[in-house]
Order: structure tokens, then C-alpha cells, then sequence
């Protein structure tokens, strides 16, 4: 199983913990929902591998896999305080966050928050 794998399952095993009412929580290449599903659901995407740092040369690197949760709800268009959305996101962010969420991964260091997308975003139309 790829790195990127084992990433993506450790991102979707905190996030399904989180028990947020109702989400459910998929990976997908791109995040959105599929012809048929109903919101709410949590995206996990992960890309292959992105950034390579060489350590030295025995072979040691960095590799980094940009990766999002994306929140997909019925409700996006509306212009009041949506205080379940921001405290899902929070709660999200942290979980990402948490090196806990990646004690079965071998090999992995850490999370950096960036900005950079784990897909294309003209598929998204």
C-alpha cells in the first residue's frame, strides 16, 4: 500500500471518530459528492506524492502529500453564521493536526498546513 494510502486512511479514521451528526466521511480523488448522494459528507483527498526534500545521500527524504477534508453540505449558499459548519472545520483542523492521527503510519513526521490542493481544480466544476 502507497504512503499516500496509508495517509488518507488515517486522515478518514479521525475524522469518521469525530462522530460529527450526520457526516460521512469518504475518500475521493476530488472533493465532491457523486450523482445520487446527499449531503453532509466529508471529503478526504490525498494526492501522490508532492514536494521531495534529500536529506542526504543515503537515500533519506521528505515527502510530502497534499492532502484536504473538504466539508460538503446542503447549506453553502446561506449568508447567516453557520456556528455547526465552523466548529465541524475546527474540530476537523485539529484532528488533521494531531500527530495522535498518524500513530499507524510508519514513517511519518508531520502535518504542515500550506494551501496547496490535492486535486484539480477545474474538476470541480
Amino acid at each position: 500500500m502507497s504512503k499516500a494510502n496509508d495517509v488518507a486512511d488515517a486522515i478518514k479514521t479521525g475524522v469518521t471518530a469525530l462522530a460529527l451528526t450526520g457526516v460521512t466521511v469518504t475518500r475521493r480523488k476530488i472533493p465532491a459528492l457523486p450523482a445520487g448522494k446527499d449531503p453532509p459528507e466529508a471529503v478526504v483527498s490525498v494526492s501522490e506524492e508532492g514536494d521531495t526534500i534529500y536529506l542526504d545521500f543515503e537515500g533519506y527524504v521528505i515527502v510530502r502529500y497534499p492532502c484536504a477534508v473538504t466539508l460538503v453540505t446542503g447549506s453553502g449558499s446561506n449568508l447567516t453564521d453557520d456556528t455547526t459548519l465552523r466548529d465541524w472545520r475546527e474540530s476537523v483542523r485539529k484532528k488533521v493536526d494531531d500527530p495522535a492521527t498518524y500513530s499507524g503510519v510508519t514513517g511519518f513526521h508531520r502535518v504542515l498546513s500550506s494551501g496547496r490542493e490535492p486535486f484539480d481544480r477545474s474538476a470541480l466544476s
